[in-house]
């Protein structure tokens, strides 16, 4: 066997993960959590979590894509909540992600700070989060 064709044979190195940094909000789901100018529902906290990890079982990356995703959105609600165009018939506010079918769906308190009711999916059991506002 040549030398060209044994190199070419042996198996390529893995391909080298990049570096991504902790996501606290996949970890755990209390009452309610804090970050920054930007309080979650439980309920969302679980919902971004089984997306994520839904994602991750499909093909790993996906996973990480979808949390990079959510935080690239929630930076954005962080930055400005009252950018994003409201929810029809909901005094909510809502930013669609843009490689999952998914939206933050959030409200905005007089102090600019927004409360994170939903991670949700766009096409799946419409609303089912209005209970949560109140």
């Amino acid at each position: 066997m040549t030398k060209l064709h044994a190199e070419s044979l042996r198996s390529r190195p893995a391909p080298r993960r990049r570096f991504l940094p902790p996501r606290p909000w996949l970890k755990f789901a209390p009452r309610s959590v804090v970050f920054g100018k930007l309080d979650f529902d439980s309920r969302a906290l679980a919902e971004a979590r089984a997306a994520a990890e839904r994602y991750a079982k499909i093909h790993e990356p996906l996973g990480d894509a979808f949390a990079d995703e959510l935080q690239r959105c929630l930076g954005l609600i962080e930055a400005g909540p009252q950018r994003w165009p409201r929810e029809p018939d909901a005094p909510t506010r809502r930013v669609l992600m843009r490689r999952f079918p998914f939206k933050v769906v959030y409200l905005v308190a007089e102090d600019e700070r927004a409360y994170i009711v939903a991670v949700a999916h766009q096409h799946q059991k419409p609303n089912y989060w209005a209970d949560r506002i109140e």
